[in-house]
């Protein structure tokens, strides 16, 4: 069997899931349609089937404008996630224990895991996110 011989590499030029390249930082390997604009990630539910166990929901904001070559990101504004939060709280059946604001180093890096991350770091190139929690118990 013949080796395989790698000649070249280069940084992906689109997303693989999307295949645009208009929001796509090659640097980071990041999509910002993907993986802002997408709702699971906006609004990511971390309720596992433990029966009558304490759940949250996470509402981060939305990217409204995203320019690479200028480095520019712009979200949504906070009272957005407010509406987010109030649409989600009619349309669920749910018992809420506590809606909290949390800010958040880092959730949309690839090297984080979103605002479920227990393990923040931050360095000269912070970006801070403030997000809303909901924790909840499900009926």
């Amino acid at each position: 069997m013949k080796k395989i011989e790698i000649k070249t590499t280069s940084l992906p030029g689109r997303c693989e899931v999307c295949h645009q390249s208009d929001q796509f930082d090659p640097n980071t390997n990041i999509c910002f349609r993907c993986q802002v604009d997408n709702d699971e990630m906006n609004e990511i539910d971390h309720n596992e089937s433990f029966g009558n166990a304490i759940v949250y929901k996470d509402f981060l904001p939305k990217l409204l404008k995203y320019k690479p070559e200028e480095k520019i990101l712009e979200f949504e504004p906070f009272p957005n996630l407010v509406k987010s939060v109030n649409v989600w709280t009619k349309v669920n059946d749910v018992n809420i224990i506590n809606i909290e604001t949390l800010v958040l180093p880092n959730i949309f890096s690839t090297r984080e895991h979103g605002s479920g991350d227990t393990c923040l770091i931050t360095n000269q190139t912070t970006a801070w996110h403030q997000i809303i929690r909901v924790w909840y118990r499900p009926k």
